[in-house]
C-alpha cells in the first residue's frame, strides 16, 4: 500500500526500515540514512553496522530513473564514530556477492515436463548469476559446475521414474 501510494504521489515521505527500503521498487528523490547500524536478533550484540552492500541498496534508491538527473543521499552521524562509518560505507567497494543457486529437483522436474529440451536448460544455466563472471573461464568453470549438479538430479529423477527418457533423447 505505501508503494502504491508513493508512487502516486499521495506520499510525501516515507519513513521505514532498511528492510522496508531495500525490498520495494519506491525510488526517491532523496533518502536520508540515519543510522549506520540496525537491530539483530542477538540478545548480546543489539545492533551491527550495517554492510556496504546494505547501505548501497538503500542509498540507491535515490534518484527516479527517468525523472531526476541526481539522486541525493543524506547521513546523519550522532557521533564522530558514526560519521567514520557512514564515510566508510560511501566510499568502499560493494562486498562480492556469490550465489548459491543450484537447479533443485522440483525445478529440474518441472522445467523438462514443460521444455524436454536440455541444450534449453544449459542456455539457461549459462544466465544465472551463479555463472556469471567477466572472466570467461571463470564463467565455464561455474557454468560446468552447474551443468554437473543439474546432471546427476536429471539421473536421480530418471532413475525413480519422475521423468522418462524419449527415444530422441529428451525427457
Amino acid at each position: 500500500l505505501i508503494e502504491e501510494l508513493f508512487q502516486k504521489k499521495l506520499t510525501k515521505v516515507v519513513i521505514s526500515t532498511e528492510t522496508l527500503a531495500a525490498g520495494i521498487n519506491m525510488p526517491a528523490k532523496t533518502v536520508v540514512i540515519s543510522s549506520s547500524t540496525k537491530p539483530t536478533d542477538d540478545a548480546e550484540e543489539r545492533t551491527r553496522t550495517l554492510t556496504v552492500n546494505e547501505f548501497k541498496q538503500m542509498a540507491g534508491r535515490a534518484g527516479r530513473r527517468g525523472i531526476d538527473t541526481i539522486g541525493y543521499v543524506y547521513t546523519m552521524p550522532y557521533d564522530e564514530e558514526s560519521e567514520e562509518t557512514f564515510i566508510f560505507l560511501e566510499v568502499a567497494d560493494s562486498n562480492e556477492l556469490k550465489s548459491k543457486y543450484e537447479p533443485e529437483y522440483a525445478f529440474l522436474s518441472g522445467y523438462f515436463d514443460n521444455k524436454g529440451d536440455k541444450t534449453d536448460l544449459n542456455d539457461f544455466l549459462a544466465k544465472s548469476f551463479r555463472t556469471y563472471s567477466q572472466d570467461d573461464a571463470t564463467h565455464k568453470e561455474n557454468l560446468d559446475k552447474l551443468k554437473f549438479i543439474s546432471n546427476g538430479k536429471t539421473r536421480v529423477l530418471v532413475k525413480h521414474g519422475f521423468l522418462n527418457v524419449l527415444e530422441n533423447g529428451q525427457y
